[in-house]
């Protein structure tokens, strides 16, 4: 996945820069998959891990489907977020 790989890179530069051996890793929402990847590939690589407001099972239909193509972004307004996580519980 090309997140873990771009974290990766990113964790790896920083420690090299800072001389460090290990990061404070963490991760919000989607970012929290990553994290915590990158953490269980590398837990000699991080210090401690915070995963807020992760990902989960969700109970509605996904917003992929054959006739949904996701890309690189979305426009979403605040009301329709808000009515999004209110049907997700």
């Amino acid at each position: 996945m090309t997140g873990e790989r771009d974290f990766e890179a990113a964790a790896k530069w920083v420690m090299k820069r800072r001389g460090l051996k290990s990061l404070n890793v963490m991760g919000w929402s989607w970012g929290t998959v990553i994290a915590a990847t990158y953490t269980a590939r590398h837990p000699r690589s991080v210090n401690s891990l915070v995963l807020h407001a992760p990902v989960w099972v969700r109970k509605t239909a996904s917003l992929l489907t054959s006739a949904n193509k996701l890309g690189a972004w979305r426009a979403v307004t605040a009301k329709d977020a808000i009515k999004r996580w209110n049907r997700s519980t």
